[in-house]
């Protein structure tokens, strides 16, 4: 009996947890299937479509014809009873696009070159049981090609999409200290991603991009493969983290990040900053800016939001970020006939009167500011308001003239604005160069001109000012200003460049060669995912050597390439600078933007550096006098001896005979004249070259007036 009970009740409890177990797989199966309806994830659009509004092609990376200003698509769905989340990859998009469901707006598509995933949050009801509608189309005429696709509908709250996984990183710099950075986040596609993650004290947040003022990130994801970009402006290198995104999983990970460029001894400063907060244009705020300055290595902002005097001081000290930079109060005046960055600003003072329509009493007006001491003539070959200021109605870039007779009160100029790039990458350099030519001691100046958190990086074109950086938060302002006064700067887009005459004689310094060579030693520096391809050596505007850096050192981390250059004694003065020049392919996350106003429908991203003036006493006499004035005193000796005249020029360079032949103009010589052209015909190929260079831009200019 005992026996049989011990049978029965084995048997028993065997069936039971067999019915338990199968019960559980049920109820399992049961549940992925109700999580499976509750969480559905679907892919309405899979292709990229190109979409074009304007009549005109933009770039030639897009092909001849677009499939139109708008594309629509149907889906079926059921309505949605809590949040839903849409997501559209687009790429290239400069102006208005709008994304429409079921006939009313969701929104616009943020105007951003990049390529990232923009998502929207759906309310409840916005989807319809049904047939659904979906349009993305263009809302103005302006030209603007794009790429739109990659459409999916999660009917899950965005926090729940992007937070089925978590990503905490660390950074700390090769001394163990937290480091401020910026995290740049991409899938397999290279794409930005979406974060689970907001703006706060201390992340600024965009899609695919998170900066962080301690060092320290946490962050959502959706399950998938990423890599995670970690980078702290163009003196520190790349930790690119692979990142495995398991769904319910944290993945951490610690790097160091390396400081690779010696700029020892030079302020990295950014003379044009904006913020949403106060230029009511872009979209980052006064703390995200505070965050995104310290992430990008700036040491020397200079705030310029529109007309109005900013201080960084409080906000940088709230969020713990002073210790990394010293900011300076600036302000871009804001005029129709230009804008025009002006610092430092010191006490409780009005800003300038920026309706003045008129260049003389513009700079009136600012300099009415006391203790101002630098203005920038901001992109000047851009149209604002309908006005260029380097057009050929008011400028000839031969000469350096300013032809409306304006006094140009400016002392230093943007030759790189990260935000207005131009097609040619030495236009404005050139520019730059010619009124040096001209005799007026402008100072080059490299700027980001930023608004946002993302789309155009803060920092990203700068300025290397000579002054002691040992303390970021401490840096001699005083120290600072007198050395941009005095052009001992070195402008930079992702690379370092540097000159040194004569072993002693660096930017904004004055050199008299004692022997017959003068010995110029350039070198370019640059991290390890920037590549340097060529330095050049200018005189008096025009390239006069040229060094290729060896394809094994281009993407060398730090010292990329050093020349030594000896070069004969000029007979006449002259002005010297080194441009290094690379390619501005470099990954996500330094992407290069297109031009702003482009003036060719090819767009090759550039990485740049152009070193301040070395000012050469060629003759000795202990004082510099520009090609213009070389120019004046060959003209006054020999007047009425045109063929005599010719011969001399024939003895200086183009820049000099470019003066020449301006001054000529000036006088009320007709560049037209049979005598002098002949004799110009028959003169040396380096008069030929300068007389030839000025009577095309004088002739642009006179069409272009008289009109």
């Amino acid at each position: 009996m005992s026996k049989f009970s011990t049978t029965s009740s084995t048997t028993f409890f065997t069936t039971l947890r067999l019915v338990t177990f199968f019960a559980l797989i049920f109820a399992l199966i049961i549940a992925v299937g109700c999580s499976t309806a509750r969480a559905e994830r679907r892919q309405l659009l899979e292709r990229m479509v190109h979409l074009r509004s304007g009549e005109e092609r933009e770039w030639t990376s897009f092909p001849e014809r677009a499939e139109g200003n708008s594309h629509r698509l149907t889906f079926a769905a059921k309505s949605n009873k809590r949040e839903a989340t849409l997501s559209v990859r687009r790429v290239d998009v400069k102006h208005g696009w709008h994304v429409k469901l079921n006939g009313k707006r969701l929104g616009a598509l943020f105007s951003d070159e990049n390529d990232a995933i923009e998502t929207w949050r759906l309310k409840p009801g916005t989807i319809l049981t049904g047939e659904n509608v979906l349009e993305m189309e263009a809302t103005g005429e302006r030209v603007d090609d794009v790429r739109l696709g990659d459409v999916w509908l999660d009917d899950r709250p965005f926090d729940e999409v992007y937070g089925e996984c978590q990503v905490e990183i660390t950074v700390k710099d090769n001394q163990g200290e937290p480091l401020p950075c910026r995290l740049t986040i991409v899938n397999r596609d290279g794409t930005l991603v979406p974060l689970g993650a907001q703006s706060s004290d201390r992340y600024a947040v965009r899609s695919g991009m998170l900066y962080t003022g301690d060092g320290r990130a946490k962050f959502g994801l959706q399950a998938g493969e990423y890599t995670v970009h970690v980078t702290r402006g163009a003196e520190y290198g790349l930790a690119k983290i692979a990142v495995l995104a398991k769904l319910g999983e944290t993945f951490r990970r610690e790097v160091v990040l390396p400081r690779e460029v010696d700029t020892t001894g030079w302020v990295s400063s950014d003379t044009h900053v904006h913020t949403f907060t106060y230029s009511r244009h872009g979209d980052v705020t006064i703390d995200e800016r505070m965050l995104t300055i310290a992430g990008e290595g700036l040491e020397l902002p200079i705030a310029t939001d529109h007309n109005l005097h900013i201080d960084y001081e409080a906000p940088a000290r709230r969020l713990g970020m002073r210790k990394y930079f010293t900011p300076i109060v600036g302000n871009e005046v804001t005029t129709k006939l230009g804008h025009f960055n002006v610092f430092p600003i010191v006490g409780d003072v009005d800003p300038p009167d920026h309706t003045a329509m008129a260049w003389p009493r513009i700079f009136d007006n600012i300099f009415k500011t006391p203790q101002v001491r630098i203005v920038i003539l901001n992109h000047p070959r851009d149209v604002h308001a309908g006005y260029l200021p380097f057009a050929p109605k008011h400028f000839n870039p031969v000469a350096g003239a300013q032809l409306d007779k304006w006094n140009l009160r400016a002392n230093a100029m943007e030759v790189v604005n990260s935000a207005a790039q131009q097609s040619d990458p030495m236009l404005l350099v050139s520019d730059w160069m010619a009124w040096l030519n001209a005799g007026k001691r402008i100072v080059p100046i490299g700027s980001s001109d930023s608004h946002e958190v993302a789309r155009k990086l803060v920092g990203q074109g700068r300025t290397y000012v000579r002054c002691d950086d040992a303390d970021p938060g401490a840096i001699d302002v005083e120290a600072a200003v007198r050395s941009f006064v005095d052009g001992k700067v070195i402008v930079s887009l992702g690379l370092f460049a540097n000159i040194k005459v004569n072993g002693k004689a660096g930017p904004g310094d004055q050199v008299s060669p004692e022997k017959d060579d003068v010995i110029v030693e350039g070198e370019v520096q640059g991290p390890g995912w920037a590549k340097a391809t060529r330095l050049s050596l200018f005189l008096n505007g025009e390239r006069i050597r040229t060094f290729d850096v060896l394809d094994d050192q281009q993407s060398r981390a730090g010292v990329k390439a050093r020349v030594r250059w000896v070069i004969p004694r000029p007979l006449h003065d002259g002005h010297l600078s080194v441009v290094a020049e690379g390619p501005g392919n470099t990954g996500p996350h330094f992407v290069i933007a297109k031009a702003y106003q482009p003036r060719s429908k090819t767009w090759r991203p550039f990485l740049l550096s152009v070193t301040g003036a070395v000012w050469l006493d060629a003759d000795r006499d202990g004082r510099w006098s520009s090609p213009r004035q070389t120019a004046a005193r060959l003209l006054n000796s020999h007047r009425n001896d045109r063929k005599r005249l010719l011969q001399e020029l024939a003895r200086h360079d183009v820049a000099v005979v470019g003066q020449a032949a301006h001054l000529l103009a000036e006088g009320g010589v007709t560049l037209l004249d049979e005598q002098l052209s002949a004799l110009v015909g028959e003169s040396q190929p380096v008069v030929k070259k300068g007389f030839e260079a000025y009577f095309a831009a004088w002739r642009i200019s006179q069409q272009a007036r008289a009109q």
